[in-house]
């Protein structure tokens, strides 16, 4: 089987998700790279597994859980342990895990009895593990077959603690792609050290989210894993608070497709109250920063400037739309009614 180059384009992706145009199942279905074969490749393949666990937080993803186990079976390094962490679907997403556990001896499968997010069930997997390195996997989204290879192998050139790659944003609602990769001056396909410039780039993309990211194992347990009191930006809070403890890279090409819903960044899960813990969470940052971060300390404050004016903005306009809700209806009411 031949593996396609990461350095795909975009009008690729485009002509190919063309025929799923507004139609999210079909979209949600679509592989990037076109490494799915007739029949899903769900056994174990000969490599050596490498000393990383992947964990696989699942909730109602019935549909896409196949195409996301093939990415991880088809990498070029394969993981040592694959952790499916069921967080009580109501669909068949259970079943399908139990499935392609009997199938790959990799595969294990931890179905909970209560609900209680993705945060939980990424630390229930990763206190499960016994790696050297955890990676997370949302059940939707998938990895180039290099992804492992590429990270893996610069995390321990470096010697850095956290790291991730370039990665597209695939929206099901139009099909329509945004590609995530460190523009001019850095080089396509290089390794670059973020550490220092982590929150300038974050002005423009979060360099690491729940889909293309590899952890060592003892950091993560370290700084207390994912905040499992928040149902969102759970993520971003962990991220910043690895960055403030260890050494993050950056492979600069493209090696994991994540799937987007109605919005593409992170103010489509809004909620006020995870807003204000996280701009809290950064505020602490800062303020250790000055001593420990001192090159970083400028661009975070930056970053912290610019979030907090666009969260303003955001929950200025919800509390408007609030308002205006009932006088609209009332207008809608009276223009229905007859005369």
């Amino acid at each position: 089987m031949t593996i396609p180059s990461p350095f795909v384009s975009r009008s690729h992706f485009r002509e190919t998700l063309a025929d799923n145009s507004g139609c999210c199942s079909q979209a949600s279905d679509h592989n990037p790279w076109n490494t799915a074969t007739a029949q899903p490749t769900i056994s174990p393949g000969s490599q050596q597994p490498r000393d990383v666990t992947v964990i696989i937080p699942l909730f109602n993803k019935e549909a896409t859980l196949v195409r996301c186990i093939e990415s991880i079976v088809l990498q070029t390094f394969p993981p040592k342990k694959i952790i499916i962490v069921d967080d009580l679907s109501c669909d068949r997403s259970l079943s399908v895990a139990y499935d392609l556990a009997s199938r790959n001896e990799l595969i294990e499968v931890i179905p909970l009895t209560e609900n209680r997010g993705p945060a939980h069930a990424r630390n229930l997997g990763a206190s499960t593990a016994t790696t050297t390195w955890i990676a997370f996997l949302d059940a939707d989204d998938l990895w180039h077959p290099h992804f492992l290879e590429k990270v893996l192998l610069a995390l321990e050139k470096e010697h850095a603690d956290f790291g991730s790659s370039g990665r597209i944003r695939i929206s099901e609602v139009d099909g329509s792609i945004r590609e995530n990769v460190l523009a001019w001056p850095f080089q396509r396909g290089s390794v670059v050290d973020l550490t220092d410039c982590f929150w300038r780039i974050s002005l423009q993309f979060i360099p690491i989210n729940s889909s293309a990211n590899i952890i060592r194992r003892d950091l993560f347990h370290a700084v207390g894993g994912f905040s499992e009191s928040m149902r969102a930006w759970e993520d971003l809070t962990l991220w910043a608070t690895l960055w403030s403890t260890g050494r993050f890279i950056f492979v600069n090409e493209v090696h994991a497709a994540c799937y987007t819903g109605l919005r593409d960044d992170v103010f489509g899960r809004f909620r006020h109250d995870y807003v204000l813990r996280y701009q809290s969470h950064l505020l602490r940052l800062l303020g250790r920063s000055f001593q420990t971060r001192p090159r970083a300390s400028l661009s975070l404050a930056v970053y912290l400037m610019a979030f907090s004016c666009r969260a303003f903005v955001r929950l200025f306009v919800q509390t408007l739309r609030r308002f205006t809700a009932p006088i609209v209806h009332w207008q809608v009411f009276r223009n229905t009614q007859p005369s």
